[in-house]
């Protein structure tokens, strides 16, 4: 790619993660699209992140931003703070222990290029954890609205947003987004027009245990609800699908060995998915 090619700003909160940040950072390295700023802002980290992260910055100069929080606000907050600093006409997110494809970010930015009724894309994910390849994730293409009410129908650290599109919402920071940032922005980006679409092509790699089904507090569980509520009635959705307002309730009384065999085979189908597509 020449200097005359868009510039993508990529958005990454860093939180106690000295240990896989650099492997992380890599992988943005490593990418074939070569006109990209990283926007770096640790959380209050308690850990060495960032030291790694400025030793980063200072090996590669001119490619990487760092900023921090004095205290740990959280994923919002913290992409709100990379936001006013970016510059490109395109905004990529990578969580700080995950790691992109080399072909992820030019197969995206021609996407965008190429599909302007877009505000964002997505890609599919391939799961891992720290002793296997767990399976690949494949999301519904074209989303609409009424998908929303289900859950969450992107992977929030592989998208691509259009800067204009991202910047008119931002991350709403309250206490009912500490968790879940994501699936509330979606519900705002929709409610003011905007769509996404997922690319099939796996360009992600994002960890993920066995057991992260199961570390979720019940208390936020009540707060997904006062956000799904939310975000149902700025989309205006219909009140009969106001019943999914309690989906993440009614998950949390499901015995834990039942939701890690549901979640173990989804990804086994989305696996075979894969095989047949490649």
């Amino acid at each position: 790619m020449n200097g005359q090619s868009p510039k993508v700003s990529i958005l990454m909160g860093i939180y106690n993660c000295a240990t896989m940040l650099e492997g992380c950072v890599q992988s943005i390295l490593n990418q074939t699209y070569e006109n990209w700023e990283l926007i770096m802002c640790d959380d209050g980290s308690a850990d060495n992140t960032l030291l790694v992260a400025q030793y980063l910055v200072n090996k590669h100069p001119g490619k990487m931003i760092l900023i921090k929080n004095e205290t740990n606000k959280g994923l919002a907050y913290s992409l709100n703070r990379c936001l006013e600093v970016s510059s490109g006409p395109f905004l990529a997110r990578q969580d700080s222990d995950d790691f992109s494809r080399p072909e992820r970010l030019e197969k995206q930015v021609n996407f965008l290029l190429n599909n302007s009724e877009y505000g964002w894309v997505g890609t599919a994910t391939e799961v891992f954890d720290e002793t296997e390849i767990r399976g690949a994730r494949i999301l519904k293409e074209q989303p609409i609205k009424l998908d929303l009410a289900s859950g969450s129908q992107f992977c929030h650290a592989t998208a691509m947003f259009r800067s204009e599109v991202l910047k008119a919402v931002k991350y709403k920071v309250a206490w009912y987004t500490r968790r879940g940032q994501d699936y509330d922005l979606w519900m705002r980006l929709y409610a003011k027009g905007f769509v996404g679409y997922n690319m099939p092509d796996v360009l992600y790699r994002v960890r993920e245990d066995k057991h992260t089904y199961s570390r979720r507090k019940y208390r936020d569980r009540l707060k997904e609800v006062v956000m799904r509520f939310n975000g149902y009635k700025d989309m205006k959705l219909p009140i009969w699908l106001y019943i999914y307002m309690f989906k993440p309730v009614m998950a949390g009384l499901v015995p834990k060995e039942i939701m890690k065999q549901r979640q173990e085979r989804r990804l086994s189908v989305e696996r075979t998915s894969v095989k047949n597509t490649n």
